[in-house]
């Protein structure tokens, strides 16, 4: 029943999960989005050892910060880690990177103190800064549709420049 209810968990917030004894770890892509983030790999230490980035927008990409919040069981979201990622990603291309994010042991502690079985750790794009000087911050981060054709992501219209 267990594994039921996080693959039900996993499906609603993205398609890309990994999980450890009581912490679920996946991605989850907001609307408009110029970065989609996916394919966590977890190691016994991190719950996002490295994700791979794809760039949808049309610049290319210098610098994201990316977020990492824990779904409390008042389906709140209460920041747990983050960072600021410097990496070259052209426009229309994918990388893979090493983030090390949300240390597993932790957040299996904060988790049980919450009494939360299984907990689910979600990591968005807070931002990212263009190559060019623009700037590209997430509105409202509870609004992310799963399977939005790419072709017609809002992306520009997000986008400010400097």
């Amino acid at each position: 029943m267990r594994r039921v209810l996080i693959a039900l968990i996993a499906t609603f917030l993205g398609t890309a999960v990994a999980d450890t004894e009581h912490v679920v770890f996946t991605t989850r892509t907001t609307w408009g989005s110029p970065v989609v983030v996916s394919d966590p790999v977890t190691s016994k230490e991190f719950g996002f050892e490295s994700v791979t980035l794809h760039n949808y927008s049309t610049q290319d990409i210098q610098a994201l910060n990316l977020k990492v919040v824990l779904v409390t069981a008042d389906s709140l979201e209460q920041e747990v880690d983050g960072a600021r990622i410097h990496v070259s990603l052209a426009a229309g291309t994918s990388k893979k990177i090493d983030v090390y994010l949300a240390q597993v042991k932790a957040l299996e502690r904060k988790a049980h103190a919450m009494r939360l079985d299984p907990a689910v750790t979600v990591m968005t794009v807070e931002s990212v800064d263009f190559a060019d000087g623009a700037l590209w911050e997430e509105l409202d981060q509870t609004k992310a549709p799963i399977d939005f054709p790419v072709d017609d992501f809002p992306i520009n219209d997000q986008i400010r420049k400097k």
